[in-house]
């Protein structure tokens, strides 16, 4: 994709970007090759979800981090105004509170 030129801040049928699919399949080193080439650390995606809130729902810590060192906003709100921590309690993650 990367090689082809594709826009890596395209969404898919089901409206994610590649970094969002990244983060669904738990793969960090795509997710800084995705930054690398230019995706957007903070685009949302149909839900109105950013990679990191999406990451807090599913719990994935190696993710977030590579997130945040790439500057992904922490305290960026959902529609209903949730931000990450909220996201996590409400998917049971409560793993992602201590980190």
């Amino acid at each position: 994709m990367i090689s082809l030129k594709a826009d890596v801040n395209s969404h898919n049928q089901d409206g994610e970007s590649p970094l969002h699919v990244a983060i669904r399949h738990n793969n960090p080193k795509l997710i800084e090759l995705l930054i690398k080439n230019g995706a957007q650390v903070d685009v949302t995606d149909k839900d109105m979800m950013t990679p990191l809130q999406k990451t807090a729902s599913l719990g994935y810590i190696e993710t977030a981090n590579v997130l945040i060192i790439n500057k992904a906003s922490v305290t960026r709100q959902t529609g209903v105004g949730d931000n990450i921590l909220h996201i996590a309690v409400q998917n049971g993650q409560s793993r992602f509170l201590d980190w």
